[in-house]
């Protein structure tokens, strides 16, 4: 079984940024879309699953010293040979912002045959209807509905006790999703979850009295060497290809610091499903996410936090706008193998915002130059940055990296996530 580990820290933080200005380079971008080399980098871009064309797509040498532009066909994709440790920035993939300015992502460190991926997921705008049979005490009904190309519907049925059945209404991306119900008493204990992957609701409701609730067990989670002055808390999910589902944990951080333990009630693992046990510490400045994949759903978790935690990032991050370069001083704890940083604009006659995921080498990144496209120096900067460690490297989740849902974006198997925020 393949198993890998990512760790992240994330840094918000705003600031008014210098008076310099960047020119981009007098640089005549390619057109056409000639036939691709073997061992071309190539980017697919979908809404709803379906290609979108006419989307430009800036290829980057690794010295940030070229630029060729493509853009995509009908079926969403282009590409170019780009050869290794170079940039793929996607502009408007899904269109321009209602201001009229960009919106930037870029994958940094490519390398030759990559597939980027990028997708903008249908949204849960169907409505159908359910009927169950209802719990021994159960009150508060919770529907997430699973699409694999769509954002998670829900929906919420309050239910009185005694009830022998019930009527319930949710949302939904697609026709056939998989449906998950969680059941609460009154004192907001769970109790039981509802399982039916690929039901059918395209005839607008459908009758899950068939299928049984399935009751929650109890489990045991302990955690030592949590950081001082710091507080716990945790989820217990699961995961499959179209998204995930909430099933136990504790929810108000509570725990720690040192070491500290919960019982709690969760979910037996549903078939094909993967366990995700994502464990939140909160210190005074920063934010830690601890993810744990399995394929099988343990009722005893323990987790030593001493090795796993990121280095803190010391100071808002700044950006060079002449020489697009974003840096930032680090503390100590594990080395991190991959960063994601977001660039906000506030106010920005030209550029909204601006992503690039790349491979963690130090403490700075370097944006490649746009031909045509800066941010202007005069702008007030928003910054964001994740650094992560992923025990199959930065190569293992690159491709995928902008896909909406975790599951399809990282993947499944046992893994540990870390994401550390201030």
């Amino acid at each position: 079984m393949r198993a890998f580990a990512l760790v992240a820290v994330i840094v918000f933080a705003c600031s008014d940024s210098g008076t310099q200005s960047i020119d981009a380079p007098a640089r005549s971008p390619d057109s056409g879309s000639p036939p691709l080399d073997v061992n071309a980098v190539t980017v697919t871009i979908t809404s709803h699953g379906a290609g979108l064309a006419g989307v430009k797509a800036y290829f980057t040498t690794a010295d940030n010293a070229t630029t060729t532009m493509r853009e995509t066909d009908a079926t969403g994709m282009t590409g170019y040979d780009l050869g290794s440790g170079g940039y793929v920035t996607v502009v408007d993939a899904f269109g321009k912002g209602s201001d009229g300015h960009h919106s930037l992502q870029t994958w940094a460190g490519v390398m030759p045959r990559d597939q980027l991926v990028l997708d903008d997921p249908a949204g849960a705008n169907t409505n159908f209807s359910y009927e169950i049979d209802t719990v021994a005490s159960g009150y508060e009904y919770d529907a997430t509905t699973l699409c694999s190309d769509g954002v998670p519907g829900n929906g919420q049925l309050f239910v009185t006790t005694g009830s022998a059945s019930a009527q319930g209404a949710s949302t939904t991306a697609c026709s056939t999703p998989d449906v998950y119900i969680s059941v609460e008493d009154m004192g907001s204990n769970l109790l039981a979850g509802l399982w039916v992957p690929a039901a059918n609701v395209g005839s607008g409701s459908i009758d899950l009295t068939a299928d049984p609730f399935v009751k929650f067990v109890p489990a045991t989670y302990s955690y030592t060497n949590l950081p001082a002055n710091s507080q716990t808390r945790f989820d217990v999910e699961q995961v499959n290809a179209t998204g995930t589902i909430f099933t136990g944990g504790l929810p108000t951080p509570t725990l720690g610091p040192g070491t500290a333990s919960a019982n709690v009630p969760q979910a037996p693992l549903f078939p094909n499903m993967t366990s995700l046990v994502d464990t939140v510490i909160i210190t005074p400045s920063d934010q830690h996410d601890i993810q744990t994949w399995s394929q099988t759903a343990t009722t005893s978790y323990s987790l030593d936090v001493s090795n796993v935690l990121l280095p803190e990032i010391m100071a808002t991050p700044t950006f060079d706008y002449g020489s697009g370069v974003l840096a930032w001083t680090a503390g100590s704890g594990a080395v991190p193998d991959a960063v994601f940083a977001q660039l906000v604009f506030v106010n920005d006659p030209m550029v909204d915002s601006w992503e690039l995921v790349a491979p963690y080498g130090s403490n700075a990144l370097q944006f490649p130059t746009i031909p045509g496209i800066a941010p202007a120096s005069t702008d007030t900067l928003q910054t964001l940055v994740q650094l992560m460690k992923v025990f199959d490297g930065y190569d293992s989740f690159r491709a995928r990296y902008y896909v909406g849902s975790t599951a399809r974006r990282v993947g499944s198997g046992e893994a540990v996530f870390v994401v550390r925020k201030n």
